[in-house]
């Protein structure tokens, strides 16, 4: 067994990673841009003191080669060597390394509920500030985008990231929590998605919490009448006058297509998570190197450039480098390389109907605007593989006789 001191100063360690972790966004006024490297840092390090005291290496922790496969693929498609190439780099990187991080302190110490519980609080309760000194009160601390008509950002860089986090959080609380305390973070998670404001955020609520209740076997009609009727409450005192509730008007209205061609933030964001499928699809699932190098040759591809007629138009084309897909990004850069990890990676999460019909909607999950280098989403990987290894007892490997 490791040693008690030891294991204190490791558990520390760790835990302070996670903190750094979900407080992606805070640069301390030292640039402008939106999540930041720094925890990737820590991360690293950590996991460094973990090998040199420990000699511990897994299967998993393989995935760690992830970015050094990303630089061959760019290196084979001439992309040269700039921000946005090591931008992609530490994106995969931070998304491999927060995995085995994540991953490894669950199987030592167990899912740390109470710390992410004081995570979310302090998430809330930042945007008590927001209310009372306006939205840009911590623009010193992190770069937010923001305006009145939208919900609070807390400490994130604008209110869908705010809504992903909590999200995310509250997903992985209610996966660990005990059945009483289900409506609890039911009410929590209602309420940090009226304080988001976002339709975007909504997307991210109605599928990480449905993950969370169809795993743990809760979704029923208690929990549904329980989260429709907070909803309403929540959407007539606050989101009605909102954007959120502007665009649910002109969705109703008008319908969700034109939606997406009314609201240029909606269309852009559809447009880039379409646009690395639409990309691989027309180069046979090939890794590709960049957005922009691959556009000269989709005019006589697409099947049309009208958005109305199929979502494999060259409408939906974003016309700059930005993937906003968490999947799309992947299968971009990796191509068809990445299929046998993502199918085994869904392999070990269906393992019955009710994790089958759970691993369908993480699918549709991932497809959504994530950014592949948020190290939250890598934990609630991590968080979910562990949950379904637990709950229905695959066989995992054991430690070493030192831990």
């Amino acid at each position: 067994m490791i040693k008690h001191s030891r294991k204190i100063k490791l558990e520390s360690l760790f835990l302070f990673g996670i903190a750094v972790s979900c407080f992606p966004w805070v640069s301390f006024g030292l640039n402008n841009m939106g999540m930041q490297p720094y925890f990737i840092v820590m991360l690293l390090l950590s996991m460094m003191i973990y090998y040199h005291k420990y000699k511990v290496a897994r299967f998993h922790h393989s995935i760690i080669l992830l970015p050094f496969v990303f630089i061959l693929f760019q290196s084979l498609n001439g992309v040269p060597i700039d921000f946005l190439f090591i931008r992609d780099f530490l994106s995969y990187l931070a998304f491999s390394i927060s995995f085995v991080f994540f991953y490894e302190y669950l199987l030592i110490y167990g899912f740390p509920k109470k710390f992410f519980y004081y995570i979310l609080i302090i998430w809330l309760l930042a945007c008590i500030p927001q209310y009372l000194f306006g939205e840009h009160v911590y623009s010193s601390l992190l770069f937010a985008k923001s305006s009145a008509s939208r919900g609070f950002t807390s400490l994130a860089s604008e209110p869908s990231f705010f809504g992903l986090h909590t999200a995310i959080i509250c997903s992985m609380i209610l996966l660990f929590c005990k059945k009483e305390e289900t409506s609890k973070f039911l009410l929590l998670a209602i309420l940090s998605l009226g304080l988001s404001g976002s339709l975007t955020a909504f997307v991210y609520y109605s599928l990480f919490i449905s993950i969370s209740l169809i795993l743990t076997r809760r979704l029923n009609i208690k929990s549904f009448i329980l989260i429709l009727f907070s909803f309403l409450i929540a959407y007539f005192a606050i989101l009605k006058n909102q954007r959120f509730g502007e665009l649910i008007n002109i969705i109703f209205d008008s319908g969700l297509i034109q939606l997406l061609v009314m609201d240029e933030s909606s269309g852009s964001r559809i447009g880039d998570i379409l646009t690395p499928y639409l990309l691989s699809f027309y180069n046979y699932f090939l890794p590709m190197g960049r957005v922009s190098y691959e556009l000269d040759s989709l005019n006589f591809l697409c099947l049309s450039s009208n958005i109305f007629e199929s979502l494999r138009s060259c409408g939906w084309i974003a016309n700059d480098d930005k993937i906003g897909s968490y999947l799309g990004s992947i299968i971009f850069h990796f191509g068809f390389t990445i299929f046998p990890l993502i199918c085994y990676f869904f392999f070990l999460i269906a393992r019955d109907l009710r994790t089958v019909i759970a691993s369908i909607i993480f699918l549709i999950l991932i497809v959504t605007t994530i950014p592949p280098g948020y190290p939250m989403m890598a934990f609630y990987l991590a968080a979910y593989l562990f949950y379904v290894q637990k709950k229905y007892a695959i066989k995992k490997p054991t430690h070493n006789a030192k831990l």
